[in-house]
């Protein structure tokens, strides 16, 4: 058994971002004054979702345990065994917030100012209404949501209400939005078209509302539109959106406009996977390069490992000749700023001494360790097999090894899995029993 393996490649990535929305809580040009209605009423909608989703998360964790009490069988099983055998580690609770992915201060234009009276006084009876009303915590976010964004012209609420719409299956605008249907405010959106959207999916409903907001400045607004675009939505019938890949990067091109260094990313790593030696396509590359060099000065994590290892291989088209001192440059950049890959790089340079690293396992193991605590598994196993090992001056721990090889196996590593099973078979770092090392064989792996 091999208790250290390198698994990530160090090939420069095709596709650039594979999460479909991001949380980038970023400032605006615009006074913040001007938005001040439409904010109160998305912070209020915030602080409801946050307390539903604390007791969510409350209710979902009191059941996780009654299933580790009462299980009998499957991964649930596995999953007591291991927790049993070691002590228990502090893991922070992140409050997953559906109807916040946003800029925090909004971006694009009111509806109305809060300088007027009649407005403001509007405004005052909508939210007093919404927070006397008896409807629950999450019913009462929907309808600030809806406030915000149909009412005030808010953007970031505008974006929530899309990815709500976007992630709900079977949704009903007419019901979804029935708050919105009994104000007497005016209205910035045309409630028609959107209900028409929302006849054939929310989906649907989503893209017009990306759209709307993006059309009101908001870069997050283009972003998710590109992203829905260039991925399509498969519904499985007729209103299946299909994949528009060129609509996508006209979208991702207004978000750049508007300062969105995830859409400078997403379009440079598209133009430098262009493939051809024909003056258009060099062009392409060379638009590319300028777009992911720009991200990366405006510190875009993403883009500073991308050089890195862009510099590291070189690039003949561009003509980019390899510099070790440039791909150090940029991933120490990218790695000291968090990004999880360009911790697991450096670290595996430490440890075999490569690339104008000298051998230095003490930095190895942080790095390593920095990259499990940022979501890489594989961090976790290499981290594990130091400790396991022992020596250049690293103290020899076979416990914590197995914790790890364990917490990379949670995450889906499949080598972390196999490692526990081995420390159960060897008695390594846990009592030995050979039984429960073939359970977890059998279970997991076997299935594999």
């Amino acid at each position: 058994m091999s208790y250290f393996q390198l698994v990530r490649s160090r090939q420069i990535p095709l596709r650039a971002y594979n999460i479909f929305v991001a949380t980038r809580f970023t400032s605006t040009s615009t006074a913040v004054a001007n938005f001040a209605t439409g904010e109160q009423c998305y912070s209020q909608a915030k602080e409801y979702i946050l307390r539903h989703d604390k007791a969510l998360e409350m209710k979902e964790k009191a059941n996780q345990d009654q299933q580790y009490n009462n299980s009998k069988s499957g991964l649930q099983v596995v999953k007591r065994i291991v927790k049993q055998s070691r002590k228990e580690r502090k893991e922070s609770m992140k409050v997953q917030i559906d109807f916040t992915k946003g800029n925090a201060n909004g971006d694009g234009a009111a509806s109305s100012s809060p300088n007027d009276p009649d407005a403001a006084a509007a405004a005052a009876n909508s939210t007093n209404d919404i927070a006397n009303g008896k409807g629950n915590d999450l019913e009462k976010a929907r309808d600030f949501m809806q406030l915000a964004a149909f009412v005030h012209g808010y953007n970031n609420a505008i974006v929530s209400l899309a990815n709500n719409a976007l992630s709900t299956s079977n949704f009903d605008a007419k019901k979804e939005y029935k708050y919105v249907i009994s104000t007497a405010e005016p209205l910035i959106v045309d409630m028609d078209e959107i209900y028409e959207c929302g006849q054939q999916s929310g989906a649907h409903v989503a893209m017009k509302l990306y759209k709307l907001a993006g059309e009101r400045g908001s870069k997050e607004g283009w972003f998710n539109l590109g992203h829905l675009l260039w991925n399509g939505h498969d519904l499985g019938n007729e209103q299946s959106i299909e994949p528009d890949q060129s609509l996508a990067i006209e979208c991702f091109e207004q978000a750049v406009v508007l300062g969105d260094d995830d859409a400078r990313y997403f379009l440079a790593v598209c133009y430098l996977a262009q493939e051809g030696e024909d003056d258009e396509s060099e062009s392409v590359r060379s638009n590319g390069f300028k777009l992911v060099q720009d991200a990366a000065d405006n510190g875009h994590i993403g883009a500073l490992y991308y050089l890195a290892l862009l510099y590291r291989n070189g690039d003949v088209g561009l003509e980019i000749e390899p510099s070790l001192d440039s791909f150090s440059e940029y991933l120490d950049e990218a790695a000291d700023d968090g990004h999880d890959e360009a911790l697991f790089l450096r670290a595996h340079c430490l440890f075999h001494g490569e690339d104008g690293h000298e051998v230095n396992m003490r930095r190895a193991l942080e790095d390593f360790l920095a990259a499990g605590e940022a979501g890489n598994s594989d961090g976790l196993v290499s981290a594990g097999a130091l400790y396991h090992r022992g020596g250049y001056d690293i103290k020899k721990d076979q416990r914590k090894a197995f914790e790890l090889y364990q917490q990379a196996g949670e995450m889906g590593n499949l080598e972390g899995w196999r490692n526990v099973v081995a420390c159960y078979a060897l008695g390594e770092g846990v009592p030995q029993c050979e039984k429960t090392a073939s359970y977890i064989q059998k279970t997991i792996l076997d299935k594999k």
